[in-house]
């Protein structure tokens, strides 16, 4: 631990172990980690769902594996057709939006002035304040109050993030902050590219890949995955697919490749598992000799995942990794979309992986994994872990997060 700095507070819109969600899941360990070195309080909203923002837990203070849990109202639901107006209009200003910044942020929410109230109130019982993500209220109407104590961890998307990364309200802030950690150099060059920043205050810090322990050990790893295909009615081998079903993120391209895979055929070597909620507008193909488990807890969507032949990325842009690279953990090879970038890299650096750019070619990798020797899948196998190991260590990872903290 830093010789100054003792206490911190997380900030972030959602949290728990429970809450579902790349932001949530990511703040969730990372803060299980920052605890081993500091005494950490994470401040957060009491919604659960960031589509509505409606208030889910209780409010106050509560603890949860031996941390303290600010939660706080929300004091508007969350409305996706407004938001998505007043996003439009403000695309239209180009850098400087005015009051419009104001109130595009507000109906991105969540709005929550008690968290925004808390932190100017107790800006000296914290040595810093870690911000997570920089679109949401969240991070925007509190950072300001202890700017040079903030450290932002922004997740900024470089396919997603375009228009907004060149907002000035979004400029200011990331000027403004003490320090800033990256999930990856393309996040970091982004950002750098469109925003002059002190490089002294930059670090680029994956988090670290832990497998867990019900996993570790061969035999009940077997029988898990064993109670996993039963349960759902998997027969044989299968690539797996998780995440939110959504088109955006190529899950209708994906099933019609599948379907041309199967070509009419009555059953395939290879099954898809697909793990996830489907968006509103989404159709669940049926016929194709898809599985559709739904929403899992995160032991079982991990047992799915170490059972899997495959895991398939089908984003054509940049995502979240961590789950993919839990799957090569695993042992479990990424076939990717050759467009998401940041997955692209990985299987590039590791020599772990399969990417395509068109239908036919993703169908063909399918069809030629069908038949890929033993010897020749657990070479793939051991480069994939070998890489992690390598790579994304915790200790490696928390060293470059404490230098940037201080």
């Amino acid at each position: 631990m830093g010789e100054s700095v003792k206490k911190i507070a997380v900030v972030v819109p959602r949290y728990g172990q429970e809450v579902a969600g790349p932001v949530p899941n990511y703040a969730y360990e990372l803060v299980q980690k920052l605890k081993g070195f500091y005494s950490v309080d994470v401040l957060t909203t009491t919604a659960s769902d960031y589509q509505t923002w409606a208030n889910h837990f209780p409010e106050g203070e509560s603890e949860e594996d031996g941390v303290t849990i600010w939660r706080f109202r929300t004091t508007q639901n969350r409305d996706i057709e407004e938001f998505e107006k007043l996003d439009a209009m403000r695309e239209k200003l180009g850098v400087l939006g005015g009051s419009l910044d104001q109130k595009r942020i507000y109906a991105q929410g969540p709005v929550t002035r008690g968290l925004a109230a808390y932190v100017k109130e107790h800006k000296d019982d914290y040595e810093r304040f870690i911000f997570i993500t920089f679109q949401y209220f969240t991070t925007a109407y509190a950072y300001h109050n202890v700017s040079d104590k903030a450290i932002l961890i922004p997740l900024v998307s470089p396919e997603l993030d375009v228009k907004q990364i060149k907002y000035k309200v979004y400029k200011d802030m990331f000027k403004s902050v003490r320090g800033m950690i990256f999930q990856n150099e393309s996040e970091q060059s982004f950002v750098n590219s469109n925003i002059k920043l002190d490089e002294k205050n930059q670090a680029v810090v994956s988090l670290g890949i832990d497998v867990p322990d019900f996993l570790t050990d061969a035999m009940k790893r077997l029988k898990a995955v064993d109670e996993f295909k039963a349960k759902y009615g998997i027969e044989g081998d299968y690539i797996i697919y998780s995440g939110r079903i959504s088109n955006k993120l190529g899950c209708d391209k994906m099933f019609d490749i599948y379907k041309s895979y199967r070509g009419g055929r009555a059953s395939a070597p290879i099954s898809l598992v697909a793990i996830g909620r489907a968006d509103n507008d989404m159709v669940l193909p049926r016929n194709i000799g898809a599985h559709y488990p739904g929403f899992l807890s995160e032991r079982e969507k991990l047992t799915a995942l170490a059972g899997a032949k495959f895991q398939w990325i089908p984003a054509s842009a940049s995502i979240n990794k961590d789950y993919c690279l839990m799957g090569m953990a695993l042992g479990v090879p990424p076939i990717a979309n050759r467009e998401c970038e940041n997955i692209n890299e990985q299987i590039k650096r590791s020599e772990a992986g399969y990417t395509y750019s068109s239908e036919s070619e993703c169908c063909k990798i399918i069809k030629d994994l069908e038949v890929i020797g033993d010897e020749n899948y657990a070479k793939v196998r051991v480069r994939a872990r070998f890489y992690i190991k390598n790579n994304y260590s915790w200790e490696a990872s928390m060293k470059k997060m404490q230098a940037v903290i201080g």
